[in-house]
């Protein structure tokens, strides 16, 4: 079987409706900040690393807020889950949950190798997706203890070249 890959820079990106914790059906393409938005897959609420991903990324949302980009998590699991997690660590995204793995499959971030302690479950990925629905950037990884390079992501989104606001 072919291994799944995940969606390059350049192509078009899925649109998609998920639910929040609150109840809110979302359009990812209406949930736009004026640059696009960072989706964030993830393989599990409470896991060890996925902790340290969202505070990590709770910590810098006011400056990828700043650049231009809304944060948008994305996992497998339910909305209950989403919204004990979400508040424990005090995020101020949404978690969004993709209990069909539709999602997490049509970005090409599904875990399916048959070893992994993870198959069936999203990869730890990050995909900035601009206003014109483009994957503009992407990191993945398949190792599920590294997290990616959080002064790099930022510097990434402050130097888009899409202007800004005014």
């Amino acid at each position: 079987m072919d291994r799944m890959i995940p969606l390059p820079v350049g192509s078009p990106a899925p649109d998609f409706v998920l639910i929040e914790p609150t109840g809110r059906r979302a359009l990812m393409s209406e949930m736009m900040g004026w640059k696009g938005i960072l989706l964030v897959f993830y393989p599990s609420d409470w896991g060890l690393v996925c902790h340290w991903q969202m505070v990590a990324l709770r910590d810098m949302q006011s400056d990828l807020e700043e650049a231009g980009y809304t944060l948008m998590g994305v996992s497998f699991n339910d909305l209950v889950s989403h919204g004990l997690w979400a508040e424990r660590l005090k995020l101020r995204f949404p978690l969004m949950s993709d209990r069909d793995l539709a999602v997490t499959k049509a970005y090409g971030v599904y875990d399916d190798n048959e070893e992994s302690y993870n198959k069936g479950r999203p990869l730890r990925g990050l995909f900035m997706v601009s206003r014109e629905m483009i994957i503009t950037w992407s990191w993945v990884t398949e190792n599920l203890w590294i997290e990616p390079d959080y002064d790099g992501l930022l510097r990434i989104a402050r130097e888009s070249s899409e202007p800004g606001p005014g």
